[in-house]
């Protein structure tokens, strides 16, 4: 039979999205609500043929969207809509990629005008670190829509790349909380908050050889980040990246407090990103430790009180 190509993943991947939104339809008619589940496609989501990582057409989606859903919110049923799964104008079946349930949501949220986007999850918002990594690790109350795009760029809480570009501008807001009914974390256009919201921890990197000069670059670039300080000497492998998210990283202040921080364990790289953020290259072996100390002496300095808030 042989490998099966791009196209025939996307449409074998697309039946548990398939078979969880008739079930949510079942599940919500058994309760008295008139529900009817669809495909991303059926709903007006009309992409590319990027199988796997599938882009919406936006001019051809808007339209097709509201005419879908539209009437049926008017008569007061309840779309159950595939996330992830969507299709091209032939109608060939897509995928969006990892984590496209949630950019599934923005994009509707667009399409039909809402006022706000609830994302549901196992932790009770996006935490200000792991918590299987660190644990002290606390809820964020409030980002940015830039603080929370540079989360999801690197895949942060399993976010899309794309998840909350489609709400730029709108001025719809996104929660993201559990079901347990908590407050969770509030993500709109400008918030105000601590200099830096999160610690996002990336492994899989290493550092090669770029020049006769004794320079080494980064094997595995982050998209987007341009490097301040550029390690000399050997080439390495096996390091890891912690990455600190926040409107205030370029201030004077947070950054030498990080400095100050991560001195002791001679840091290969630091990088800073076109977004709020700042990225240390590390070796892979005290990241633990680190990651823990970076969050005590610098995320949640601000938080407490200990530090400066500007």
């Amino acid at each position: 039979m042989g490998d099966p190509t791009p196209r025939a993943v996307d449409y074998i991947l697309s039946f548990g999205e398939k078979l969880s939104a008739s079930l949510m339809a079942c599940a919500l008619e058994a309760a008295g609500v008139e529900a009817r589940w669809m495909t991303g496609r059926d709903a007006g989501i009309v992409t590319d043929a990027s199988f796997g990582c599938a882009k919406p057409i936006e001019e051809v989606s808007s339209g097709l969207v509201r005419e879908s859903l539209g009437p049926l919110l008017d008569a007061g049923v309840v779309p159950v809509v595939t996330g992830f799964v969507a299709g091209t104008q032939d109608g060939v079946v897509t995928t969006l990629g990892r984590g496209g349930s949630d950019y599934t949501a923005t994009l509707l949220a667009k399409y039909l005008g809402a006022s706000e986007v609830r994302l549901y999850t196992d932790t009770p918002g996006v935490m200000t670190a792991d918590p299987r990594l660190v644990p002290d690790a606390r809820v964020v109350s409030a980002m940015s829509l830039e603080e929370a795009s540079e989360m999801a760029r690197l895949s942060a809480k399993g976010f899309h790349p794309r998840t909350f570009e489609p709400l730029r501008g709108t001025g719809i807001r996104i929660r993201v909380t559990s079901p347990n009914g908590n407050p969770g974390t509030l993500i709109a256009e400008h918030t105000r908050g601590p200099p830096v919201k999160s610690l996002v921890v990336v492994g899989g990197f290493a550092l090669a050889p770029t020049g006769s000069g004794g320079e080494v670059g980064v094997v595995r670039p982050l998209p987007g980040f341009e490097p301040l300080v550029i390690a000399r000497g050997r080439a390495e492998g096996d390091l890891t990246a912690l990455v600190l998210v926040g409107e205030g990283v370029g201030e004077p202040e947070v950054f030498g407090a990080v400095v100050r921080t991560v001195a002791p364990f001679g840091p290969r790289l630091v990088y800073k990103g076109h977004g709020p953020s700042l990225v240390l290259l590390v070796d892979h072996g005290p990241v633990r430790e680190l990651a823990e100390k970076v969050h005590r002496e610098v995320v949640l300095a601000w938080w407490s009180g200990s530090g400066s808030p500007f």
